[in-house]
């Protein structure tokens, strides 16, 4: 099913001028350091260059503070020390963008989706999704997005993961891949972080 898109996005597909110049607006106020909760949950780093961002750390459960999500400290110490996790996590491709992910990274029986099931089940964590997109989107940013309810709803999304990633997908991918086309233009135009994702910017 295809997804209701704000007019802004629209006008981005479009290659619409006003809309263009809103969207770089927007996005430079957006990620500027005193720009909000989501600018500082996609931005804030441990400061170590020789981190290894694509495992799951201390400091992308304070991140997600930003966003309101707060885990009890069992839950915390579980989750870093959880080795099946970090396999599984270990097993979703770190580079690929949203856009370029087959159905084979996607779907129940990928790393991704077994992950997701991991964190969400009550046979696992019994995490509530916000929770578990925003674990998801801090180690893997061009691969899963942060979605609330109301965004979800607006969209036309589905209600269940991995189908909600599908669907995003297949609107980037959409007429000649040109949404995912633009927004990469729009990062490298907008006064913003070169190495903001695709998926973090819609």
């Amino acid at each position: 099913m295809a997804l209701s898109l704000p007019p802004i996005v629209t006008g981005i597909i479009n290659g619409e001028e006003e809309a263009w110049s809103t969207a770089c607006t927007m996005l430079g106020a957006y990620y500027q350091p005193e720009g909000g909760p989501r600018s500082a949950f996609d931005l804030i780093t441990s400061g170590d260059p020789y981190a290894d961002d694509t495992i799951l750390a201390g400091i992308d459960i304070a991140a997600m503070t930003a966003l309101g999500v707060r885990l009890p400290a069992a839950t915390v110490d579980r989750l870093l020390a959880d080795e099946e996790l970090a396999g599984l996590i270990a097993q979703i491709p770190v580079l690929t963008d949203l856009v370029d992910a087959d159905d084979e990274m996607l779907d129940e029986s990928s790393a991704a989706g077994r992950t997701w099931q991991y964190l969400t089940s009550p046979e696992g964590y019994g995490l509530t999704w916000k929770t578990a997109e925003a674990l998801l989107a801090r180690v893997r940013p061009a691969l899963f997005p942060v979605i609330t309810g109301v965004e979800r709803k607006a969209l036309g999304l589905d209600k269940d993961m991995p189908s909600a990633w599908i669907q995003l997908r297949e609107a980037l991918r959409d007429a000649d891949a040109r949404l995912a086309y633009q927004l990469y233009y729009l990062i490298q135009t907008a006064p913003v972080w070169s190495e903001l994702s695709q998926i973090q910017v819609l």
